[in-house]
């Protein structure tokens, strides 16, 4: 088999899946909570990080006193 083979070949069996596939990811809707405590995603948290720790205590404050934004 040729290299012009092997390529027109592969270049149909991309454009079919590329066909087969589009009209599922098309018809895809996007999630949306029902639940405002729904969580979508738990980021990693690492206890070293500055930025990690610095949050934390923001969210400690803010349950604490719920007025003081």
């Amino acid at each position: 088999m040729t290299i012009y083979n092997r390529c027109s070949q592969f270049c149909r069996t991309c454009a079919l899946s590329v066909t087969l596939i589009a009209p599922v990811t098309a018809a895809a809707l996007p999630f949306t909570p029902t639940d405002d405590n729904t969580v979508l995603e738990q980021l990693p948290y690492k206890p070293t990080d500055a930025a990690s720790r610095e949050l934390r205590d923001l969210r400690q404050a803010l349950a604490r006193e719920p007025v003081n934004l």
